[in-house]
C-alpha cells in the first residue's frame, strides 16, 4: 500500500491485515464527516512508513545458503500416518449453528477499531446488573467504547440469530488429503507442485524455514500426506446484504460482513479439527477446548493462502484451479487470486508434529525469480504477486 499509495493523489489506498476489518475502513471512508481527515492520516502515516521503510537495510542471505540450512527433521525415522480419507471431499453446506461456538470473538471488535479485550462481553448474561459489572470493571475513559463495543456484540448476535432462523447455507468446505513430498522448495500434492518460498533475512538461528520443510523430501523415498482446503461462509449471502445496502441500512450491511468474516476463520478451525481427528485421523485422540485451538495448542499447522508463511496470494489459482476445483463450492478467483466470496478461507495442512507457524519476511530477486519459474509464470510478475516481500 505504501508503494502504490502516491500513484493516487487524488484517492484512497488503505491496507488492511485481513478482510476482516475492511469494514471499519468502509465505515470511515462512507462517511461525509470521517472521510476527508481519515484519508489524511492514512497518507500521512503511509507518508512516514516511506521514510523509515527506505532508511531500513535488511541484510538477507544469500539464497543458496538459506537452502543449504533447512529446519532439520529427522526423516529416517519418520513414518507418516496413513489418513483415514484419502482425496477430495465436499462439505456443502455446514449448519451455521456448529460452527458459532468456533467463533473468535477477539478479531470481531478490531475490525470496528474497538480493542480485542471487549470480546469478554460474550462471557455475561443480558441482564441488566451484569452488564452494568461488566461497564464498571473498565476505566471512565474504555466505558464509552465499552458501551459501543456491548451494542455492535447485540446486534451481532440478533443478526447470527436471523441468519440461523432463515437457515441460510452460506458455510461450505472442500478439502483435499492427498499423497505429498517435496522437493527444491517445491511441495507436491497428488503430484500437483506448489511452490514455496524460503526465510532469507540474516538470522542468528541456524536454519531458514520454508513449508517445504515439513514434507518428507523425495530423495527419502517415504510415503507422506498434506492436505488442502478452501471454505467459504458468504456462499449466497449477497441477496441479504444487498437488501441491506438498498433500504440503506450500510451498518447492518457491514456487520453481516465482519460475521461472515468470523464465520469463514470459525468454520476453518471447526475443518481444521475434524481433519485431524477424523478424516485424517492423525490427532483422533485430541481433547482441546475451543479456546486452546485458538492458542494453537493442536498438533500440526494450516498455514493460509496469503498470510505470513504464503504471502502470495496468487498461489490460490493453483490451488483451486488445479487441486480444489473450489468453484463448486461459490468460490471464484479475481485476475489478483483473490478470494470472491471475501469471507472464504483457503490454505494448505500439515500433520508433521514439528510443524510451525512462521513469517518468510523479506526475500531476494533470485529467489522471487527462481519461485515465478518454479511456477511457470514470468518472473516479471514476481514483482506483482511479492511485492511486499522483495
Amino acid at each position: 500500500a505504501i508503494k502504490i499509495e502516491p500513484n493516487y493523489p487524488d484517492g484512497a489506498v488503505v491496507y488492511v491485515k485481513d478482510a476482516s476489518q475492511s469494514p471499519f475502513v468502509m465505515a470511515n471512508l462512507m462517511n461525509d464527516k470521517t472521510k476527508a481527515e481519515y484519508i489524511r492520516k492514512t497518507k500521512e502515516e503511509y507518508e512516514t512508513l516511506r521514510k523509515t521503510t527506505m532508511e531500513k537495510k535488511i541484510e538477507l542471505t544469500p539464497l543458496v545458503e538459506a537452502r543449504k540450512n533447512p529446519y532439520k527433521i529427522d526423516w529416517d525415522n519418520f513414518e507418516a500416518f496413513k489418513p483415514n480419507f484419502i482425496g477430495r471431499k465436499v462439505l456443502d453446506p455446514i449448519k451455521i449453528e456448529d460452527i458459532v461456538p468456533y467463533i473468535n470473538w477477539k478479531f470481531f471488535f478490531p475490525a470496528w477499531n474497538l480493542s480485542a479485550k471487549f470480546a469478554s462481553v460474550k462471557n455475561i448474561s443480558m441482564c441488566g446488573h451484569c452488564k452494568a459489572q461488566w461497564f464498571a470493571a473498565f476505566n471512565e475513559g474504555e466505558r464509552e467504547k465499552a458501551m459501543e463495543a456491548s451494542k455492535l456484540y447485540d446486534d451481532a448476535q440478533v443478526l447470527l440469530k436471523k441468519i440461523i432462523d432463515l437457515d441460510a447455507e452460506y458455510i461450505k468446505a472442500v478439502f483435499v488429503i492427498g499423497e505429498a513430498y517435496s522437493e527444491n522448495d517445491t511441495v507436491y500434492i497428488d503430484n500437483v507442485p506448489f511452490a514455496m518460498l524460503r526465510q532469507q533475512k540474516k538470522s542468528n538461528k541456524d536454519h531458514y524455514l520454508s513449508l517445504a520443510d515439513f514434507v518428507t523430501p523425495k530423495s527419502a523415498n517415504k510415503k507422506d500426506y498434506l492436505g488442502a482446503f478452501a471454505v467459504t461462509a458468504g456462499a449466497g449471502a449477497d441477496y441479504l446484504m444487498n437488501k441491506y445496502k438498498t433500504s440503506g441500512d450500510e451498518y447492518s450491511a457491514l456487520v453481516l460482513q465482519s460475521l461472515l468474516d468470523r464465520l469463514a476463520e470459525g468454520a476453518t478451525e471447526w475443518l481444521h479439527e475434524k481433519i485431524r481427528k477424523e478424516y485424517w485421523g492423525y490427532d483422533s485422540s485430541e481433547e482441546l477446548t475451543i479456546p486452546e485451538m485458538f492458542a494453537v495448542k493442536y498438533s500440526g499447522i494450516r498455514p493460509a493462502v496469503g498470510y505470513p508463511s504464503i504471502p502470495d496470494q496468487s498461489i490460490n489459482f493453483d490451488l483451486h484451479n488445479n487441486l480444489l476445483q473450489s468453484d463448486e463450492i461459490g468460490i471464484s478467483l479475481t485476475e489478483n487470486g483473490l478470494m470472491s466470496p471475501n469471507a472464504s478461507v483457503s490454505g494448505l495442512i500439515f500433520a508433521h508434529p514439528e510443524a510451525k507457524y512462521f513469517a518468510i519476511g523479506a526475500i531476494s530477486d533470485e529467489q522471487a525469480n527462481d519461485y515465478m519459474q518454479r511456477r511457470g509464470m514470468e518472473t516479471e510478475l514476481s514483482k506483482k504477486y511479492l511485492a511486499a516481500n522483495i
